[in-house]
């Protein structure tokens, strides 16, 4: 918990460079969603925790220099979008469709 009263759920991310959640999380091409995680740590705490969640990444890279916590500057309307993917996605799987994926996989979103 934060000074600030705010709750920070941080991932550690270890890498050769330092990445940005916001960059990780969005294909940079389409603008898709292609990384859910932090979002659906914030679904999942924000009923316990209440709704000041605030995400981000420790990043850890080959440059020990650039560690440091990079916050994520998602929108309300961004993680409601990335809800519905990840519902969509779990629907998708749940019948056994996995055709987008394989899609998505060659499109390298």
């Amino acid at each position: 918990r934060h000074r600030d009263g705010a709750w920070r759920v941080i991932d550690y991310k270890s890498s050769a460079g330092a990445k940005q959640p916001d960059d990780a999380h969005f294909a940079k091409r389409s603008g898709a969603w292609r990384d859910l995680q932090l979002p659906l740590y914030r679904h999942f705490l924000a009923a316990r925790l209440g709704s000041a969640v605030k995400l981000g990444y420790f990043a850890v890279p080959r440059r020990l220099a650039k560690c440091g916590v990079h916050l994520a500057q998602f929108e309300a309307a961004q993680l409601e979008a990335a809800l519905e993917e990840a519902r969509r996605v779990a629907s998708e799987i749940l019948k056994g469709d996995f055709a987008r994926a394989v899609r998505l996989a060659d499109l390298d979103v």
